[in-house]
């Protein structure tokens, strides 16, 4: 049994650590902070924290208990050398972009016709609300878990409470030093919890009662083809759509911008790491022939210290998730908040926007949310469409018509119709990648037979 009162003292500190940024901008950009601004450490953290979230945890226990460890340590290394390479082209290509300076809203308003872009901004919308929707419908499944004696509705407004108080009224500035500590708490706990575990059993015994447990189970070759595929688009997607990453790359100083790069991977590869060595060990000691099975041992068998820690790192990467969404929400408001106004009144409406979304968030989530599978199919398919059109929509020369995104986001809807009909994932992800792959291969040519129209003219 773990203890509610634990990481809310976690909470109540970093608040408390915080409290000198809290509702103290006269402008707007003293909460986004300014451009060319983020030195190393700073955009490190950032960056960093913004892999940081629910997906992160989960996959590695997806990938070793499919995969097995040989071949889920080759594929997470893949993974994360897929996410380098994104994040390198995506460096080079705000570094080179004459629109950074308006975001990434500025950055597809540039590209896409005034229909193009209406079709686009509710997936965008949609995407960078993940934290305050999903994640949070996820956590509301888990809790219980861990603290039966809380109600949902107090748990939430705990929650929500904490993030808005560090991101709604803190900004930037405030979202760094928070994540910075849980990053630090995160990390400790990701050394001790494998180091623990092995030296109390012993690393042969360990690894000769998991080559036991992969004797005994069956291959599941259809979730290995859907792992496989969907994760790298998926990674695609939300680096082309997460307003919070390309504010964080755009406000990196120029001559930090190599070193950010390859800190926040090589920074952010340890929690995998870790998370995969210590799911050899629970599937070692607590064989599971179900992946719901083996997640229901890592939560209720550990004893009350290893407990404590793992509820503490996931509550951080909700929270984490949480931050961005916030702070990517306030981005779209301040989009939205008349120029004329004084900095303070913006700031100000800011702050009470900010707040009516969550109470809204939070009404949702209590009164309305059920279907948690459903919205996380939403989010799959949703990433799965955006990644190769808006790929080839970045590097786009002319500006791209409505049929393009209108397309996208007809097709993302139709993928959920489909899927509620038949509750099946495989055809709505055939659908909505067929479609993705189509609809990219399209603007490419376009773009190609322009910049072929334009070398003969040159």
């Amino acid at each position: 049994m773990i203890e509610w009162y634990v990481p809310l003292s976690i909470a109540a500190a970093v608040i408390i650590f915080n409290l000198n940024h809290v509702a103290e901008h006269s402008t707007p950009g003293d909460y986004f902070l300014s451009r060319q601004e983020l030195g190393l450490k700073r955009g490190t953290v950032l960056l960093w924290m913004s892999f940081f979230g629910g997906f992160s945890l989960v996959a590695p226990v997806f990938v070793i208990y499919y995969f097995g460890w040989p071949a889920g340590v080759g594929y997470g290394l893949f993974l994360l050398l897929f996410l380098y390479i994104l994040l390198s082209w995506l460096f080079r290509q705000v570094g080179n972009d004459p629109f950074q300076s308006a975001g990434l809203l500025g950055h597809y308003q540039a590209r896409l016709t005034k229909k193009g872009y209406a079709f686009l901004l509710p997936l965008v919308i949609l995407a960078n609300m993940e934290g305050l929707l999903l994640q949070l419908g996820l956590a509301q499944k888990v809790f219980t878990l861990w603290f039966p004696d809380l109600s949902k509705g107090a748990f939430l407004a705990i929650l929500l409470g904490f993030c808005f108080v560090i991101a709604g009224l803190g900004g930037m500035l405030a979202i760094f030093r928070a994540g910075y500590s849980l990053l630090l708490v995160c990390g400790l706990s990701f050394l001790f919890i494998p180091l623990y575990s092995y030296l109390g059993d012993g690393i042969q015994a360990v690894f000769h009662s998991y080559q036991f447990f992969l004797k005994m189970r069956e291959a599941q070759p259809v979730e290995m083809v859907f792992l496989l595929i969907v994760v790298p688009f998926a990674l695609m997607g939300i680096l082309m759509t997460h307003l919070f990453q390309w504010q964080v790359i755009q406000s990196i100083k120029p001559q930090y911008r190599s070193q950010v790069r390859k800190l926040s991977v090589a920074c952010f590869s340890s929690i995998p790491i870790s998370i995969g060595i210590y799911a050899i060990y629970m599937l070692s000691k607590h064989p599971a022939f179900t992946f719901i099975e083996f997640v229901q041992h890592i939560v209720e068998v550990p004893g009350p210290l290893i407990a404590m820690l793992i509820v503490v790192c996931w509550l951080a990467s909700v929270v984490h998730s949480v931050f961005i969404s916030i702070f990517s929400m306030a981005v779209l408001f301040m989009k939205s908040i008349p120029g004329q106004r004084s900095p303070r009144n913006r700031i100000r409406s800011l702050y009470l926007r900010s707040g009516i979304l969550l109470c809204l968030v939070f009404c949702f989530h209590v009164w309305f949310m059920q279907n948690v599978q459903f919205l996380f199919m939403a989010y799959v398919l949703l990433y799965l469409i955006v990644s190769t059109p808006l790929v080839f929509i970045a590097k786009s020369r002319g500006r791209v018509s409505g049929w393009t995104t209108g397309s996208l986001l007809l097709f993302w809807m139709l993928g959920q119709i489909l899927y509620g009909v038949t509750s099946q994932p495989y055809w709505p992800m055939a659908l909505c990648a067929l479609i993705s792959f189509l609809t990219g291969g399209s603007v490419y040519l376009k773009n190609k037979k322009k910049s072929e129209y334009f070398a003969k003219r040159g």
